[in-house]
């Protein structure tokens, strides 16, 4: 954790402007996660296709395909010595992640919402599948009770930790506040974009894990715009398009939001209205000004809409009473059983634009959750820009991503000086390949990063691997990985090396971390 707040300073100065992972490029079929709810709330596991309607912009579509999701475990790949996965998360059935964001929230407010969460929490007398992270004031994670996995994060299987949740909480609030708080609160810009690629990096982790996942977001939320006199530029600044490219990040991970914005009494929301100059400094120590929330002529829709946006389009909730306790337990929930609706739309729908969507359960009683639009790009690969938004992204992050399932070897090499060849193969099953002809064409980027132990980090020449496969050496792959190889220099500074893998084709990302020093 040291590690991540020491470098992401420099990280966010360097955006300009940064963002977040772009949805992938679509395939001609739209998949909706969809949960069904009765009168209180209950699962409704008994529906078929047919108790189902679905429209896109208004125009009815034909369901193609439909099928219960119950999550079951599945056994965590076996593993010998110096041997690496970024999937040790399938050995769980579900997750439901809770985010304690106090970069977004006011100081004088983070006593009282901590002292809420720990009363929640211990109302849960078993707490598996279930995680807490704190959003740093520097838009770090830090890990209360983290995923399993190999990225340093991984927290040994605990059930019922949240019977100690106030000496837990305690302790990463003294470290985590501890640190000097950057000046992000100085530039909402840089906070709203740092908060996007935090989601989108727990998404990709949480990608992982089968079957439905469930963040619950505990914030005061970001506003959905900003007035030219709070930009740096002088102009008006809309994150809608960025929400939008965000929730089909999460839903391609099948992540939704629940947001629980957070007011304690007599405290006013302080991200929502937009009428400060630029530059002006924040009220408390390192939090966020007060101000009162919502829409205003300045503004444009304030921090509730945007919390609203997120709960929509990822097919979550949106709370506004401060229910932490009744928001994890629907979460909790909400992952147990899901239904997924497939449809194809037609060729003319693929127009680059928002699409709506909704759906209708015929039974009576029944209330349907699942996102309500996607967007519609035409098929075209990602740019290279955010190619290197997500790798900076995944970089920084305390926790491996699994949207690309990972697995890889370090062994050392004779000679002086000292080296190590770390051997990485890519599950090809999670990457696009594109028939062409007899073959199979797909493109990647890969990375491998250095940790030291003073906090800094280096990275070796990017490399692009233009995938060509026969169709023999695609299923070969696909049973054995593709393999990638890179010999590195080890010096007795380095701590940890980390591979990525982009895929240009779907926009999914990958990493697995090697710790040297354990």
């Amino acid at each position: 954790m040291r590690l991540l707040v020491f470098l992401l300073p420099v990280v966010v100065c360097a955006w300009a402007p940064p963002r977040p992972e772009q949805p992938p490029s679509p395939a001609t079929q739209v998949n909706l996660n969809v949960v069904a709810l009765d009168a209180k709330g209950q699962s409704v596991l008994d529906l078929s296709a047919a108790d189902f309607h679905v429209w896109d912009n208004g125009e009815p579509q034909t369901i193609s395909s439909f099928r219960r999701r119950e999550p079951r475990a599945s056994p965590p790949a076996t593993l010998g010595p110096r041997q690496f996965s970024n999937r040790f998360a399938n050995d769980i059935p579900h997750a439901t992640v809770i985010l304690f964001d106090l970069m977004n929230m006011q100081f004088s407010d983070r006593g009282y919402v901590a002292n809420e969460l720990v009363r929640s929490l211990q109302h849960f007398e078993f707490g598996d599948n279930l995680y807490l992270y704190l959003i740093t004031t520097n838009g770090g994670l830090y890990p209360v009770h983290g995923l399993p996995g190999s990225g340093g994060e991984g927290t040994v299987k605990d059930d019922a930790w949240t019977r100690d949740i106030k000496a837990k909480l305690d302790e990463a609030l003294r470290i985590t506040l501890a640190k000097r708080p950057m000046e992000i609160y100085f530039d909402v810009d840089a906070r709203v974009r740092t908060t996007f690629a935090t989601l989108s990096v727990v998404a990709a982790r949480l990608a992982g894990v089968p079957g439905r996942k469930n963040i619950v977001w505990l914030t005061h939320g970001v506003p959905i715009s900003l007035s030219p006199n709070r930009s740096y530029t002088g102009e008006w600044i809309d994150y809608t398009p960025y929400i939008h490219q965000l929730s089909d990040t999460l839903d391609r991970a099948g992540v939704s939001i629940y947001a629980v914005q957070q007011s304690p009494p007599g405290s006013v929301n302080g991200l929502g209205a937009d009428t400060g100059p630029v530059g002006v400094a924040p009220a408390g120590a390192g939090g966020v000004g007060a101000s009162a929330g919502g829409a205003t002529a300045t503004t444009g829709m304030g921090s509730e809409e945007t919390l609203d946006e997120f709960a929509n389009l990822t097919g979550g909730r949106a709370y506004r009473n401060n229910d932490i306790a009744g928001a994890i337990k629907q979460a909790i929930n909400d992952v147990k059983q899901s239904y997924v609706l497939t449809y194809a739309p037609p060729p003319g729908n693929w127009d680059g634009k928002y699409h709506k969507v909704r759906i209708t359960c015929t039974r009576k009683g029944v209330r349907v959750q699942a996102r309500q639009g996607y967007l519609a790009v035409a098929e075209k690969a990602a740019s290279g820009k955010q190619a290197d938004d997500a790798i900076e992204a995944a970089m920084l992050s305390s926790l491996d991503a699994a949207e690309i399932g990972l697995r890889g070897t370090a062994t050392p090499l004779p000679g002086d000086p000292p080296a190590l060849r770390v051997v990485v193969r890519i599950d090809l099953g999670d990457v696009r390949l594109t028939p062409d002809g007899d073959a199979f064409t797909g493109q990647l980027e890969t990375r491998f990063i250095e940790y030291l132990d003073d906090g800094s980090m280096r990275q070796t020449k990017p490399a692009s691997l233009n995938l060509h496969l026969t169709r023999e050496q695609r299923d070969a792959a696909m049973n054995d990985g593709y393999s990638v190889t890179e010999d590195l220099a080890v010096s007795s500074h380095l701590e940890q090396i980390r591979a990525i893998v982009f895929d240009i084709g779907s926009a999914a990302i990958g990493s697995l971390s090697v710790p040297l020093r354990k």
